[in-house]
């Protein structure tokens, strides 16, 4: 299972996300979406996002932005020991 973390230079909350989900033991994958025009458009077109961060995870509902309350959501329940598999 993967957590995806859809994110841009310079941006201070993504790295708060990435930072928090690696403490909880949770090695998220990156996409750099000024270097990734198809993860771009993907979270512009189907996700409705319009900046970053963007935290996908199978069986959740995508995170659009820094949104603390759901980013514990998703460190509380996701499945222990299974990440990135």
């Amino acid at each position: 299972m993967t957590v995806t973390v859809y994110t841009q230079p310079h941006c201070l909350p993504c790295k708060r996300v990435i930072r928090k989900l690696q403490e909880a033991g949770i090695e998220p994958e990156i996409v750099d979406v000024s270097k990734d025009f198809l993860a771009k458009d993907y979270i512009d077109r189907w996700l409705g996002a319009k900046s970053t961060p963007v935290i996908e995870a199978k069986g959740y509902q995508p995170i659009l932005g820094y949104q603390p309350e759901l980013l514990k959501y998703l460190i509380d329940t996701y499945p222990k020991g299974n990440t990135n598999v």
